[in-house]
């Protein structure tokens, strides 16, 4: 959005639409932002035409779709950091610890 600035509406159409994309309705965000649908409906088009809005992407649950998603975290630092750094990789959503740090000076490689 290279000439207009977002005013209060539309940072509330997209914090609404970043809530819940899929089920909120114009009708929805309209009763919540004391304007009519269309005027919802006009501004999401806006913001889509502007290049604001660029597209509407779900949250996949790959295990329950049966396509479990496997990472290697590689991270390098001092020896005494290791269980902290190892901490820091499991507060990512959904990883767990398969593996066993290695010090740094050697390379670990995990097959699934």
């Amino acid at each position: 959005m290279v000439d207009n600035q977002l005013d209060n509406l539309d940072r509330r159409i997209l914090h609404m639409l970043q809530l819940d994309a899929r089920g909120a309705s114009d009708t929805d965000i309209a009763e919540k932002t004391d304007v009519t649908g269309t005027t919802i409906n006009n501004r999401i088009n806006e913001l889509e035409e502007q290049g604001v809005i660029v597209g509407y992407n779900p949250e996949i649950n790959y295990e329950e779709a049966g396509y479990p998603m496997n990472v290697l975290f590689i991270c390098s630092t001092d020896l005494s950091r290791r269980s902290e750094m190892a901490e820091r990789a499991l507060d990512v959503r959904g990883s767990s610890m398969s593996g066993r740090c290695c010090p740094v000076n050697k390379t670990f490689t995990s097959k699934s």
